[in-house]
């Protein structure tokens, strides 16, 4: 499941939750949930909470830039051909043709960095002067 998904999942348990304090019930996928059921609905709504919190935290992998690469070199050329691209309900456009590069060029640098074992941080560089 993606971080979207997730988030969505998430955000319809709140709203089954509310149903259930104002009406009494609520449904979710197709069935019906009262007062009951809170108890199984908050370790639900935990699970996913969980699951989102691990995939952000999850390190990126070549694999993973290699794919976020590819699909942002799909979208370009889509988006230079004229066509709109859509990706998890989001449309891109010409308009966000900026965006797709510059995603596409952070994920070629990520790629670099894991290929040859630099580490993220802060680079600080200390300047000595000399009154010569």
């Amino acid at each position: 499941m993606t971080i979207r998904e997730l988030e969505e999942k998430i955000r319809t348990l709140e709203e089954l939750e509310e149903n259930i304090i104002i009406d009494g019930y609520g449904f979710y996928e197709g069935k019906r949930y009262t007062k009951e059921h809170s108890s199984k609905i908050k370790e639900l709504k935990e699970l996913y909470k969980t699951r989102r919190s691990e995939q952000i935290n999850k390190p990126l992998t070549i694999e993973e830039c290699n794919r976020m690469i590819a699909f942002c070199i799909e979208a370009e050329e889509a988006v230079l051909a004229g066509q709109e691209y859509e990706y998890e309900d989001t449309r891109l456009t010409r308009a966000n043709l900026s965006e797709i590069i510059s995603l596409k060029e952070y994920y070629i640098r990520e790629k670099h960095r894991l290929e040859n074992g630099i580490k993220r941080g802060i680079k600080i560089w200390r300047a000595y002067g000399s009154n010569d």
